[in-house]
C-alpha cells in the first residue's frame, strides 16, 4: 500500500510547502498487539489494535517493494517503535524479505 505522508519542514502543517513522500505500508489483514518489552526504556508499552505497519526497506530492497504494492504479500523483518519524525506508524518494521503471498511457500 502507498500512503501519501508529509515531511519537512512542518510534517504537514503547511501543505503548500512541505514535502511529501510516498510510504509504504503494510494494512495488515486483522488487527495486532504488539507486547512491549517490560526491561526496555523506549518499548515498554503493548501497543493495542495495530493496523498498519510502514516497511522500512534497505539498499535496493525498497525498488523491489514497488512491485508488491497493492498486492498480498508475506513480509519478514523486525518490528520496533517508531522513533523519528520519518516514521508514520506506531509500530515498523526493518523488512528483511517480501514475498507474494502463496508464493512464501514455494
Amino acid at each position: 500500500l502507498k500512503v501519501m505522508k508529509y515531511g519537512p519542514p512542518g510534517y504537514g502543517e503547511n501543505p503548500e510547502s512541505d514535502a511529501r513522500y510516498e510510504i509504504p505500508m503494510l494494512l495488515l489483514s486483522r488487527p495486532i498487539r504488539v507486547q512491549g518489552d517490560p526491561s526496555s526504556t523506549v518499548n515498554r508499552e503493548d501497543l493495542l489494535n495495530v493496523s498498519f505497519v510502514q516497511l522500512i526497506f534497505h539498499g535496493t530492497m525498497a525498488r523491489e517493494y514497488w512491485s508488491y504494492a497493492n498486492r498480498n504479500v508475506v513480509v519478514s523483518g523486525s518490528l520496533f517503535r517508531a522513533q523519528t519524525a520519518h516514521h508514520y506508524t506506531p509500530v515498523v518494521i526493518d523488512v528483511k524479505k517480501i514475498t507474494a503471498a502463496g508464493a512464501a511457500a514455494k
